[in-house]
């Protein structure tokens, strides 16, 4: 689903061959054709693989790393995201929802992860929970007006400042 990032998927890919694991990534068509395979096939997803475009191609990016909805939807299911939390999920969060890639040994990582996926529990409870608070429109709303007041202040002050005149009004 989504990009991939080619290393880590040939380690994978021989990994699930290896141990019989189900590895499921787009070959030529989508991997979920429509809503309803893509709930069912998250529904039943043990670990979810996600990097943000920063990461794994970094020359499209120019450096600017950004949160997308894939790990929204990966945490709203109940998976252990795997991979590299980008800063915006982590400022979203209040804390690192995913369990980073060690990239000196993924297989050996993943292996371990699947062969004890419930030591995650913890984790994945508490960021459905913090999704719940924090994902939500309402509060993403809430957090989009609080920001244009603060950049409306900073405009007015801007503003007046060249009029030779200061004026500040708090939010």
């Amino acid at each position: 689903m989504g990009r991939r990032y080619e290393p880590l998927h040939q380690i994978l890919k021989s990994l699930s061959e290896e141990k019989g694991y189900s590895l499921i990534y787009q070959k030529e068509q989508l991997v979920f054709p429509n809503l309803n395979s893509m709930r069912v096939g998250l529904a039943n997803t043990k670990i979810m693989i996600c990097f943000p475009q920063s990461f794994t191609h970094p020359e499209v990016t120019g450096g600017v790393e950004t949160l997308t909805r894939r790990y929204l939807e990966g945490i709203g299911s109940g998976c252990v995201i795997f991979g590299k939390a980008p800063k915006e999920l982590i400022d979203l969060s209040g804390y690192n929802p995913v369990v980073e890639i060690d990239t000196s040994n993924p297989a050996s990582q993943i292996s371990q992860m699947l062969g004890d996926i419930e030591s995650f529990d913890e984790k994945v409870n508490r960021n459905v929970k913090t999704l719940a608070k924090v994902g939500q429109w309402s509060q993403r709303i809430n957090r989009i007006e609080t920001a244009k007041r603060a950049m409306e202040n900073c405009l007015r002050f801007y503003i007046d400042k060249s009029h030779s005149r200061i004026l500040w009004t708090p939010p």
